[in-house]
């Protein structure tokens, strides 16, 4: 049977991680395979890990792990991946109403049928995606997405919506290489991913905005500086490989 493990990284959604797990765990019901649900909630200071522990008691595929700090996005998948066993497929997920988990169903289909793609990523820009997203954060994605192309040299289209699934092993080297902690995570991981040579594919998304996110102007300041250091390590490893190949 196909296996699944979802990491959900958790920070400040007391409020919605209820409805949040609730709706993950019925469109993963309604798939034939067996699955786990990690939560890292990443800072308690919202007591999120009760709600999550309230599930765990009813159903033991959902599992809860607790930074004490919060440490950002990167670190607590890096703990997620850590905490999995081997299955056939990883997913990281926000952990906030945004995006329809529903949508998860047609991206494991699309692996199973084609084995020559490793990792697939939501995109907000494919021509089927359904999207509520406010203007400022397009332009903000849109910026963003040149710079990703320019600097990087990754051909993604969309590398910040919240939801990539993949296969064990890509997701599993790709994300444990990573050390950035913040929002900038998702680029480093697909550096590491292009690097390895792992291909990778959009899908469609089904996103609607809650206005839940914890972005601001200093965590954009920080993400472009991210940026210029995961381009600065990328352009070393290059001239590393290319001197190693002489």
């Amino acid at each position: 049977m196909t296996s699944l493990a979802v990491i959900a990284p958790s920070y400040l959604k007391a409020t919605t991680l209820d409805a949040f797990l609730t709706r993950l765990s019925v469109s993963l019901n309604d798939l034939d395979l067996s699955y786990e649900i990690i939560v890292v909630i990443d800072g308690d200071s919202d007591q999120s890990s009760k709600i999550v522990d309230s599930f765990s008691s009813l159903d033991p595929r959902v599992k809860c792990v607790v930074h004490e700090t919060n440490r950002g996005k990167g670190a607590a998948i890096r703990t997620g991946v850590d905490s999995v066993k081997e299955c056939e497929y990883i997913a990281y997920l926000d952990a906030d109403l945004d995006i329809h988990p529903e949508v998860m169903a047609s991206y494991i289909t699309f692996l199973e049928n084609n084995l020559d793609v490793d990792i697939l990523y939501a995109s907000k820009q494919h021509h089927f995606s359904i999207v509520k997203y406010p203007f400022r954060r397009k332009v903000m994605s849109y910026i963003l997405q040149k710079l990703v192309k320019l600097l990087l040299r990754v051909n993604v289209e969309d590398t910040q919506t919240g939801l990539k699934l993949g296969r064990y092993t890509a997701m599993q080297k790709s994300i444990l290489r990573t050390d950035t902690n913040g929002f900038a995570f998702d680029l480093e991981f697909f550096v590491n991913a292009n690097i390895a040579g792992y291909r990778f594919a959009a899908m469609p998304v089904k996103l609607d905005f809650q206005f839940s996110s914890t972005i601001n102007v200093s965590h954009i300041v920080r993400i472009f500086s991210d940026l210029l250091r995961i381009s600065f390590w990328r352009r070393r490893q290059r001239k590393h490989s290319s001197a190693a190949g002489k």
